[in-house]
């Protein structure tokens, strides 16, 4: 049973970054998802495009990184890029979203979660930003395939680095580069993974730590 399940009624996060509490116009700017998913995985409010950092530097312990520490296995799944704003909130401090390189690096050498999946290869694969040594250095497998993923073995090779492409043309040009298959538009022949068998299959090598884990799956 989750704690939530004890509650006596609905629960409420209210993630608002600092950018929309701070304004003072009728129509302030929207959180967006790096202050949001800050907010939820360090419980600390930022401005809109910070990654569970302060706005003076200050890193941010981030839930993933407190389950780490307690000794529990870690995962992040999702089916926008791995290095996307929500995802790396929980194992990045950087002043920038944006900031794609760095956030892999942090990602791959720092918090170094058991499982990652998600899109995002033109980033990892281009060679001016040297990640293939930092994802090798840290003992991570790369999974570029469905095959390959149910082909992994967990109990042998407990970390694993799952980066999918999409046949998907989405009506922003380019976006394929970063996201994958939406699941309204998936097919038979869909060449990237599901939500369900990446989160699935993270399961399979979490499940297997005795202290427990902790797993962000998003869609």
């Amino acid at each position: 049973p989750l704690r939530i399940d004890s509650f006596a009624g609905p629960a409420l996060a209210v993630t608002d970054s600092l950018t929309t509490l701070h304004s003072g116009g009728l129509d302030p700017p929207a959180t967006d998802s790096a202050a949001g998913a800050t907010w939820i995985a360090t419980g600390v409010r930022v401005d809109n495009d910070f990654v569970s950092v302060t706005a003076d530097g200050r890193p941010l312990e981030t839930l993933l990184e407190l389950c780490k520490r307690a000794g529990k296995a870690t995962g992040l799944v999702t089916t926008s890029y791995f290095f996307d704003a929500s995802p790396a909130a929980f194992a990045a401090h950087q002043r920038s979203r944006a900031y794609y390189p760095e956030i892999i690096r942090e990602m791959l050498s720092a918090a170094q979660p058991d499982v990652i999946m998600g899109g995002g290869a033109v980033v990892f694969d281009d060679a001016q930003y040297e990640l293939q040594p930092v994802a090798a250095g840290a003992n991570y497998a790369v999974v570029r395939s469905i095959a390959g993923l149910e082909a992994w073995d967990p109990a042998q090779t407990p970390r694993l680095l799952g980066l999918f492409s999409t046949d998907f043309l989405p009506l922003i040009a380019g976006g394929e580069a970063f996201t994958m298959t939406p699941a309204i538009e998936r097919t038979a022949s869909s060449k990237d993974p599901t939500l369900a068998t990446m989160t699935r299959r993270a399961l399979d090598r979490l499940a297997l730590d005795p202290d427990g884990f902790f797993l962000f799956a998003e869609d």
